[in-house]
């Protein structure tokens, strides 16, 4: 149904197929990677929190076809614990092995 009687009723089943994407990838994005709300109520922080899950969604599938992993859960977990051990390391390096400086190291942080 469409209230465009103007446009061609190609062009209505394209602008729907296009939508029906932006839907499908929306219902991806707040059912796997924890988007529920905007945190932000201005233009900015919206545009902001979107391409942050936009660059997350991109980052994982890159993660995905590099380590040649198929399905969603294993790979979403796989792809957890290696951010997880990266940042363990940078926090060993960047301290070197001092759990003093670790802890300064997060404290300053956050």
């Amino acid at each position: 149904m469409t209230n465009l009687f103007e446009i061609p009723a190609y062009e209505v089943t394209q602008i729907y197929r296009r939508r029906w994407d932006i839907e499908v990838f929306f219902k991806f994005i707040k059912q796997n990677l924890g988007y529920k709300h905007f945190l932000s109520h201005d233009m900015n922080g919206m545009k902001v929190y979107i391409y942050m899950i936009i660059i997350t969604a991109l980052l994982f599938l890159v993660y995905k076809i590099r380590n040649n992993l198929d399905g969603f859960k294993i790979a979403l977990l796989q792809f957890t614990l290696d951010l997880n051990d990266s940042f363990l390391r940078s926090i060993v390096l960047l301290s070197g092995g001092n759990l003093h400086a670790v802890d300064h190291l997060i404290s300053r942080h956050f």
